[in-house]
């Protein structure tokens, strides 16, 4: 968690990936957080880490909002493309717990919400709404990108067993 912060503060925030590209790797770790994590726990460690986020690149409580409002719907996502039977304690959300298209469409809708509520917040105005949507999609498409290669190399198979 710690090394995805401070990624995100001192690699990513420095790389210049355009006006369009917005990719965050700590919230691949609020993703990621145990199935069974309490929403509240969720809902304080996504601010904590947001809040971190803030502070560090000086962006006024945007990602706080942001890992908050995407936290607020991941129970909602869970139980819609989470596994149908039984959870035990060590479950942990895998593309081999959910399978491909579950685990897929999970993370999209999660990364769509962070990252529409960034656009969103950071614009404040829907005069560009046309330049919104592209930012969107195109921080939505990178973020997928990343996530996925970074879980297919760091997760075993091993784990969904």
């Amino acid at each position: 968690m710690l090394l995805a912060l401070l990624a995100d503060v001192f690699l990513i925030a420095r790389m210049d990936l355009g006006f369009y590209l917005n990719v965050y790797l700590y919230f691949l770790v609020l993703i990621h957080l145990p199935v069974v994590t309490e929403k509240h726990f969720a809902l304080l460690v996504a601010f904590i880490i947001g809040i971190s986020v803030d502070q560090s690149l000086h962006t006024g409580g945007l990602h706080a909002a942001a890992s908050l409002t995407a936290m607020y719907f991941r129970p909602v996502f869970i139980k819609a493309f989470g596994p149908r039977e039984g959870r035990e304690k060590a479950d942990y959300l895998t593309i081999y717990n959910f399978g491909v298209a579950n685990y897929i469409l999970y993370l999209f809708f999660m990364t769509l919400i962070h990252q529409s509520c960034l656009v969103v917040l950071e614009s404040f105005s829907v005069v560009s709404f046309p330049v919104m949507v592209m930012r969107i999609l195109a921080g939505l498409g990178a973020s997928l990108l990343l996530y996925i290669a970074l879980h297919l190399l760091t997760v075993r198979r091993s784990v969904a067993s």
